[in-house]
Order: C-alpha cells, then sequence, then structure tokens
C-alpha cells in the first residue's frame, strides 16, 4: 500500500510565519525569465522524489492485476520416469470456489491503493510546490533587500561627497566626514552581505528543482514584479473555504480512500476464519504395468482450526488500525480546518498592517526629507541624518513585507479552494 506522509505541512507556511517565507502571484514571465510557477512546473517535471512516487503508482497497478489473478485456476503438470517401468505424466487442476469473500476484499484492497495513488501524487507535488515557492520568494526577498541596502549605499555616497565638499569650505568638521566615511563603509558591507545571500537563496531554489543549466538555453534568472500591489479584500466565510477545501484537498481524498481500504482489510482479515472450498480435478495417465490411468474429480472443503485463534487475533487488529485512522484523519481534519481559520485571520490583518505602513512610509519620507535640508544647512548632524534616512528605507522595507504577506495569504486562500498551487 502505498502510505504517504506530507513532508511537512504546507499549512505550516502560514501568514504568520517568517517574512522570509515568501509568496505572490508572479506577473508574466519575460521571454529569459523564470517565474514562481514556471519555476515550479520544471521542478515537479525533473524531481526523482516524485518520480519515485510515479514507480510506486506502476507497482500499485501490477498489485491490483495481481490480485485480480486470484480468481483463475491453478494448473499444474508434473511428470516422472521410472528406469523398467516407463514414465507417467499428471495434471492438476484447482479452482476456488469461496475464500470467506477473503479474495474479493484483498482485490478491493488493491483497487483502493491503486486509485490512491494519483492523489498521493498530487499531495507531494503541492508539497513540493511549496518548497520551490518558499525558496524562489526568499531569493525574491534577497534580492529586494540587496536593492534597498544599494538605494542606501547610494545615499550614502551622496551624503560622503557633499560632507568632503563642505568640509573643504570649513562648514563640517572632520569628525562628520569620518562619520559619514564609516556610516558609508558599513552600507557596502551591508549592501555585500545581502548580495551573497541572493546567490545563496539562487543556489538552495535551484538545488530543490534540480536544475541543470545545460538543459536549458537561459540561464536560472528570476523575473519579479517591477511593484508589487495590494489584494482587494474580498470577504470568505471560513465555513465556505472549509468546504472547498475538503472537496478540492488529495489530503481528503487521501483519507476517504483510506478509510475504505481499512474496511476492505478487516473484511478480508475475517473472511480468513470461514472454511475454504474449492473444485478439484486430477488426472494422473501412467505407462507403469501395474497402475492403472487415474482421474479424480472433486470437492476440497478446508477448514482452519488450529490457525482460528491467530485470524480472531488479525481481526481484532484489523479494526484498531482502522480505528487509528480515523483518529488520525479526524485529527488532520482539525487541524486543517484551524489553518484555515488562521490563513484569513492574517488575510485581513496583513491588509489592516499595509494601511498603516502607507502612512509610515508618507511619515518617514517626509521627516527624511526635512532632516537632508536641515542638514545641508548646518542645524542637524549626520547621525541625526543618517537614522531618519534608516527609518525612511526600513518603512519601504515594511511596505514590501506587508504586502507580500497580504499576497501570500491570498494565495493560500487559492489554494484552499483548488487544491493546487498552480
Amino acid at each position: 500500500m502505498i502510505h504517504y506522509q506530507p513532508k511537512r505541512s504546507y499549512r505550516r507556511l502560514r501568514v504568520s510565519l517568517s517574512v522570509f517565507l515568501l509568496s505572490i502571484t508572479a506577473t508574466s514571465a519575460a521571454n529569459d525569465g523564470w517565474s514562481v510557477d514556471r519555476c515550479i512546473s520544471y521542478a515537479i517535471d525533473n524531481n526523482l522524489r516524485l518520480h519515485n512516487l510515479r514507480l510506486e503508482s506502476g507497482i500499485a497497478r501490477v498489485e491490483a492485476v495481481d490480485a485480480a489473478t486470484d480468481f483463475l485456476p491453478s494448473v499444474s503438470a508434473d511428470y516422472s520416469y521410472v528406469p523398467g517401468q516407463g514414465g507417467a505424466a499428471g495434471m492438476n487442476v484447482m479452482l476456488p470456489v469461496f475464500e470467506g469473500l477473503a479474495r474479493i476484499n484483498r482485490l478491493r484492497f488493491r483497487k483502493l491503493n491503486k486509485s490512491m495513488s494519483p492523489f498521493a501524487e498530487k499531495a507531494a507535488q503541492n508539497d513540493l510546490a511549496l518548497e520551490v515557492m518558499e525558496a524562489y520568494y526568499r531569493h525574491y526577498f534577497d534580492k529586494q533587500l540587496h536593492r534597498l541596502a544599494g538605494e542606501q549605499r547610494r545615499l550614502s555616497e551622496l551624503y560622503y561627497e557633499r560632507t568632503v565638499c563642505l568640509a573643504e569650505l570649513g562648514l563640517r568638521s572632520d569628525a562628520d566626514l569620518a562619520a559619514m566615511k564609516a556610516a558609508l563603509q558599513a552600507d557596502l558591507y551591508r549592501e555585500t552581505v545581502k548580495a551573497n545571500d541572493c546567490s545563496l537563496s539562487l543556489l538552495a531554489l535551484k538545488e530543490l528543482m534540480n536544475f541543470d543549466a545545460g538543459s536549458v538555453k537561459d540561464s536560472l534568472t528570476i523575473t519579479m514584479p517591477e511593484e508589487l500591489r495590494p489584494v482587494p479584500a474580498a470577504p470568505t466565510a471560513p465555513d465556505e473555504l472549509h468546504r472547498s477545501a475538503e472537496s478540492a484537498l488529495p489530503e481528503f481524498s487521501i483519507m476517504r480512500i483510506k478509510e475504505q481500504a481499512a474496511r476492505a482489510s478487516v473484511a478480508a482479515a475475517a473472511g480468513a476464519v470461514w472454511p475454504t472450498v474449492a473444485f478439484e480435478f486430477n488426472l494422473n495417465p501412467t505407462h507403469y504395468p501395474a497402475v492403472r490411468n487415474n482421474c479424480h474429480i472433486g470437492v476440497n472443503v478446508s477448514f482452519p482450526l488450529t490457525e482460528r485463534l491467530r485470524n480472531i487475533s488479525d481481526i481484532k487488529k484489523e479494526k484498531l488500525r482502522r480505528q487509528q485512522l480515523k483518529n488520525d484523519n479526524e485529527r488532520m481534519r482539525i487541524a486543517i480546518h484551524k489553518e484555515i481559520d488562521e490563513t484569513l485571520l492574517a488575510f485581513r490583518a496583513a491588509t489592516a498592517e499595509y494601511l498603516q505602513a502607507e502612512q509610515q512610509l508618507a511619515a518617514a519620507e517626509a521627516s527624511w526629507k526635512a532632516a537632508e535640508e536641515k542638514w545641508s544647512e548646518g542645524m542637524m548632524s549626520v547621525f541625526e541624518l543618517i537614522e531618519t534616512r534608516n527609518l525612511y528605507l526600513h518603512a519601504k522595507t515594511e511596505i514590501i513585507r506587508t504586502l507580500i504577506r497580504q499576497t501570500l495569504a491570498h494565495r493560500m486562500m487559492q489554494f484552499y479552494r483548488t487544491g493546487s498551487f498552480l
């Protein structure tokens, strides 16, 4: 039986997680770039774990065929030779008629296992899609931080050039010049760190995708939206999303099939307690002088006597396993419903945070512009100027963060509705 255990629940990627695990609806990819959906599709096509799962699906199909062959008669032939007396050939045919419906239930169990394979594969694809999305938008976030670090460094260079000019005119002290130079060096270091983070996150994405640069014409160049836009806040009832998830997510289909398979397994174990009935046909023509031809047709009835207690124990164990499965399914169902509720709350919270972040950015920008003017007039120290500039850049980071949180929640809501990230 295929046992699919999610590597980790994609509901764990909630909107309340670290902002570094990001996901938004990507814009259309350029011809030479890779969008998040393109990366996910490439990973699904080239992931070895999914290839193995597809092989497991093939094994399940073979096992279903093997279970069907139990209904065919068993035919065997034998030949023996005795020197001086000649040879003898025989044929035995046995056709099982009744085995307590054990064969039927085994066939049903194998068919259920076969029908679960596509859902298990889809669930594994969703797990992989989540991992790729995490890596993709981690790289996206690192690129955004690198861009802001570059903007911060360029401002420091401009301030430093102004400070040098003012120092030459005697309007700034050597201490101000040294402080601005130190700030510039700190910004250069920060930009280098962010560039390295971009390289590492891109490498992690390539590893998840099993990306082979030699198999495609272009390199893995991430396509990023030029501007993030807030997602309109559409009211969604939790009960509606619960029902959509139960009909769309492959996990719920796997739950239902596992419960059916558990019932079939109990029935198959119960069938072993009953006697078995089979038709037998034996034909043993012989060339031995003292033995005549032997032909036998009869009915074979077998009663499990010494194994009956063991069979009863097997039935009890299968019933207990079925109850365990029901409890696990109910626990997973409750957890998914809870995570859906958290996603809805996180979407509303991110929307409110974005509106507040917009006001924060406007105030920080006005404060920074005023600080620049005061610094140019010699009415503010360089430390105060750098502080107001950093507050402005931090406010821009908060705008990106809140937008990403909101769009991530929206993407998760769409996933609960459709059962897929693509």
